[in-house]
């Protein structure tokens, strides 16, 4: 669960970082400074669907992928709570009492 979801934040950030240094846009994509900390800052906090304000997308193109990392992050949650909920299978290999029968 947590390995995904770090996943998650580090790919939408290197995203968000090569939108903002390597396709140059008018207006810019993002009002983010030239470093990685911004980047890495803005995809926790659209994970943690906090969204301070402070940073945001710009353009149209920018907003399409913010919009699906919002979605892999619904996803992700929904995946967390769907794990905790439900009942783990017992480890005989799930044969139970299928195999019994009547010899002949």
């Amino acid at each position: 669960m947590i390995p995904s979801v770090l996943k998650t934040i580090l790919f939408f950030a290197s995203c968000y970082y090569y939108l903002h240094n390597h396709l140059p846009s008018s207006p810019p994509h993002f009002n983010f400074t030239d470093d990685l900390f911004d980047p890495l800052y803005f995809s926790v906090t659209v994970s943690s669907t906090v969204g301070f304000g402070d940073l945001g997308p710009q353009t149209r193109l920018s907003k399409c992928v913010v919009m699906l990392q919002m979605c892999t992050t619904v996803f992700n949650v929904f995946n967390c709570i769907k794990g905790i909920l439900s009942p783990q299978e017992e480890q005989g290999g799930g044969k139970g009492k299928k195999g019994k029968g009547k010899s002949q």
